[in-house]
């Protein structure tokens, strides 16, 4: 939880403990499905991050299918909003945008097919599994937030939202429930 404390401490200082702590608990009830037990919450979003994929760029979709078909190389990306892969003041901005939650509240997943975007020549040009987790980790401090973010909000006004009903459905589907 510190990687996601953090950034909201020194926004407001040590002073501010108060409303450090509940901006951080407000942000936990958000953030609430990454940290479920059964990870159903990712991996409902690591499915939104399949579909979305598949409607950007099929190619780069098809590439993920026989390598990586439920997108576990991004896993990290989405637990804490990229915060381990960006300089602070990189953080800072994305998160910011993303908890405007403007273009609604799953617009990280838009952030990340952004990344892959950004990086599908070389993606397709890896093997296997392996190669893709070791590129995408090497990533770390060397992404183009501006550019993903661009791409993101580009991909957004293309395709809009996925629905709530589709979201919900996925997670229930995702955890075993009937839709």
């Amino acid at each position: 939880m510190s990687d996601i404390l953090a950034p909201i401490v020194f926004v407001y200082g040590h002073e501010k403990e108060a409303l450090s702590f509940w901006t951080f608990a407000t942000l936990m009830k958000k953030l609430e499905r990454n940290f479920r037990v059964d990870q159903s919450g990712i991996h409902a979003q690591l499915e939104e991050l399949r579909l979305l994929t598949e409607q950007s760029d099929p190619e780069l979709a098809e590439y993920f299918r026989s390598h990586d078909p439920n997108y576990y190389s991004c896993f990290r990306w989405i637990l804490v909003q990229l915060k381990r892969e960006l300089p602070f003041q990189d953080v800072l901005r994305l998160w910011e945008v993303l908890w405007l939650e403007h273009l609604g509240d799953n617009f990280q997943i838009y952030i990340v097919v952004g990344l892959l975007r950004l990086h599908r020549r070389n993606l397709l040009r890896l093997g296997g599994f392996d190669d893709l987790v070791r590129y995408i980790n090497e990533m770390s401090m060397r992404i183009d937030i501006d550019g993903a973010i661009e791409d993101a909000i580009k991909l957004f006004n293309r395709v809009g939202p996925l629905s709530v009903a589709e979201r919900e459905s996925e997670d229930q589907e995702v955890q075993g429930l009937p839709p």
